[in-house]
């Protein structure tokens, strides 16, 4: 390649980023870099492809990235340092370009960019984000302005820690209801559910639902029977939205044509809820960092609320949020076990919450009666046995037998001296 194409292809790589891309656009960009879908493909992670797709789009800033591989190295890593100059200001995307450039180069064979130079120029991000978690408030105030399937999804993320990439897959027969007997003395059924997570792949876990999420999911999808969709164990457990449209001059409906929902749209719809309800705000027309995730904040709750009680042990924890221990396995009852214990502290639902709260009380006020009942009859059974010692001991004494005199004495030794 001659000193002249290569500049040329320098100009095309470095022209401004386009619009952004529709179906149609993605669908012809994959026909033009063979090259780079090949790559994307061989990623585990549909998520992690899909953003290695966006960064690479997004540094090469040309629709035919395949290009960028015919460029000497001098001019890659002149492309690659100029994004990351113009932005130093996000470290996180920096460190995200830098990584997917180098996964993509590296699969094409080719080796020869300095990468110790360009990571030394990549700013550095924080390790542990400046955030917090929030509030169960702050939470309940995105209520009203969530539809039955967005608010069924924060109670899932909220009750069980999960992340907000397993929402898409998750299908009816992850959904498992069943009935706990709780192990008290007082003991108690409890309606409990067991979600699958990450299905089929290495990180597969078993979730617990709280009674509150169970109620918010089994609510949305009444909500899709009733408008005609039949639900089998394939179907998606949240799905896009739909309804009807006109194709042909005839009205087609998308009810029972169920498509899996998207973490874009999660996430878009769950930003909208924040700033509806006043919890988050714009400025200048841009969101400002907010003081915690929009969607990982769920998963931070989840796990800051259940450390806050001195109870729950971090390890139990550690296993519901998914994350394997090597030599800790609890058992799934005993799991179950601590999800309880957590329920009342979890709760978004106020009226769920008193409803916890009540219960709780109940059974604690039951159980003090069971006891005060016990310690009453063991008191009965002790005087009635003391009467009985008593009387027995009375009929066998002198003074007891109306047959002798009072003052009589029938010892061997008096009978003795009186005979003498």
């Amino acid at each position: 390649m001659n000193q002249t194409s290569g500049n040329q292809l320098v100009v095309e790589c470095l022209k401004p980023k386009p619009a952004h891309f529709t179906k149609e656009d993605w669908s012809m960009w994959e026909e033009k870099n063979p090259r780079t879908v090949e790559f994307l493909s061989t990623l585990k992670s549909p998520e992690t492809a899909y953003m290695y797709k966006k960064m690479v789009c997004a540094v090469i800033a040309d629709r035919e990235t395949d290009k960028f591989l015919l460029l000497s190295r001098q001019d890659r890593e002149s492309t690659l340092i100029k994004f990351i100059l113009a932005h130093k200001a996000r470290a996180s995307s920096c460190q995200l370009a830098v990584s997917a450039l180098s996964s993509f180069l590296t699969y094409c064979d080719l080796t020869d960019m300095n990468w110790k130079k360009i990571k030394h120029l990549s700013p550095r991000a924080r390790s542990v984000a400046l955030d917090r978690a929030p509030s169960k408030e702050e939470i309940k105030k995105l209520r009203p302005y969530c539809d039955p399937r967005l608010w069924a999804e924060v109670e899932v993320m909220s009750q069980t820690g999960c992340r907000v990439g397993a929402l898409p897959d998750l299908t009816i027969k992850d959904y498992q209801k069943f009935d706990y007997q709780t192990k008290e003395e007082n003991s108690q059924t409890i309606k409990l559910s067991s979600l699958r997570i990450y299905k089929g792949c290495i990180e597969e876990y078993l979730a617990v639902l709280t009674p509150e999420a169970i109620k918010a999911v089994d609510l949305y999808l009444d909500g899709r029977k009733r408008d005609g969709e039949i639900l089998t164990p394939e179907s998606p457990l949240f799905r896009d939205d739909y309804g009807t449209y006109t194709r042909n001059g005839a009205q087609v409906s998308t009810v029972n044509s169920p498509q899996k929902v998207t973490v874009d749209s999660i996430q878009s719809c769950i930003s909208k809820a924040w700033t509806d309800s006043g919890v988050r705000t714009k400025k200048n027309g841009h969101y400002e960092r907010h003081e915690f995730k929009e969607c990982h904040g769920f998963r931070k709750f989840y796990k800051t609320t259940r450390l806050a009680c001195k109870e729950h042990a971090q390890l139990d924890i550690e296993i519901d949020l998914g994350h394997y221990l090597s030599y800790y396995k609890p058992t799934f009852e005993h799991r179950v076990s601590e999800v309880i214990r957590s329920i009342p502290i979890l709760a978004i639902d106020e009226s769920e919450e008193i409803k916890l709260k009540s219960a709780e009380e109940m059974s604690r006020l039951e159980l003090k009666y069971s006891n005060l009942e016990k310690k009453l009859s063991e008191i009965t059974l002790h005087l009635a046995l003391a009467g009985i010692t008593q009387q027995k001991s009375n009929s066998e004494s002198p003074v007891g037998n109306p047959d002798l005199p009072h003052n009589a004495n029938t010892s061997p030794i008096s009978q003795t001296v009186n005979n003498a």
